[in-house]
């Protein structure tokens, strides 16, 4: 039993809890890093979102100027020939 006490030293009776004060600083630092990713993240997807926006607004604008100029361009002839455009294909 003594060389236990020896190698590891005598556990003192008198605990401050100074070594939770560094845990608590260590485990405040690794919270904000985590923010930071999470921010950086969500700032990510956003940034994505709004592209996928961006590509859904652009789809349907030319698909209404690809029927827009069908129309024009086929107006008279479509009675003639008993054919229609789908606006929505």
């Amino acid at each position: 039993m003594s060389d236990f006490k020896n190698i590891f030293g005598s556990p003192s009776i008198k605990d401050d809890g100074e070594h939770w004060l560094t845990v608590s600083d260590l485990m405040s630092g690794l919270m904000i890093v985590f923010l930071f990713i999470a921010i950086a993240f969500m700032r990510h997807v956003s940034i994505e979102r709004d592209k996928i926006k961006d590509v859904a607004v652009a789809y349907q604008e030319n698909q209404v100027a690809i029927y827009d100029a069908l129309m024009n361009e086929f107006e008279s002839d479509l009675s003639a020939w008993k054919a229609s455009i789908d606006q929505e294909t």
